[in-house]
């Protein structure tokens, strides 16, 4: 492990239960005069994800201001819930950052070697001058993207022509 830090942010939660409320973003598609999405502070209990800020006169301020929807963001939310029902609470979590090696999945691998298919020897140099590349996660992150690079443009498919 790397290192290990608290991190502090702000929710809201409800007085009576203490359940730190969630939030809801719809979109305003084809609306006119209004932002491309809207959030909204919902109930714990309609699941989401919690609404988590880092300053505490942030989360003070979403919980006595609503915004109108036509409006509303994660930072400036819709909120229908009364303020004297609504608690500002702090919510403290530990992160733990560690290096991570970017491995090839057995799907990326596949999707490699076919973007090798005119030059199989390609394949085996690009893999194994990521053993020996000083910067072997950069390399292995620049193969990751590539993949993406071909799913995303149709050059491969999952399933060959005997349908594996």
């Amino acid at each position: 492990m790397i290192s290990k830090l608290n991190k502090i942010q702000y929710g809201i939660a409800l007085k009576k239960s203490g359940a730190i409320l969630t939030f809801s973003v719809r979109s305003n598609e084809g609306g006119d005069f209004c932002g491309d999405t809207q959030t909204e502070l919902q109930d714990p209990n309609w699941g989401g994800q919690q609404w988590l800020v880092d300053q505490l006169w942030h989360a003070e301020w979403v919980r006595t201001h609503s915004t109108p929807w036509y409006n509303a963001s994660y930072d400036t939310p819709t909120n229908d819930f009364k303020a004297d029902d609504l608690v500002v609470v702090k919510v403290t979590s530990i992160v733990e950052i560690e290096s991570a090696d970017i491995d090839l999945l057995a799907s990326d691998e596949k999707i490699l070697r076919w973007s090798w298919r005119n030059e199989p020897a390609g394949y085996d140099r690009t893999v194994a001058g990521m053993k020996d590349y000083p910067h072997k996660r950069i390399m292995k992150q620049f193969l990751h993207d590539a993949v993406d690079y071909y799913r995303t443009w149709g050059y491969y498919s999952v399933k060959d022509k005997k349908g594996k």
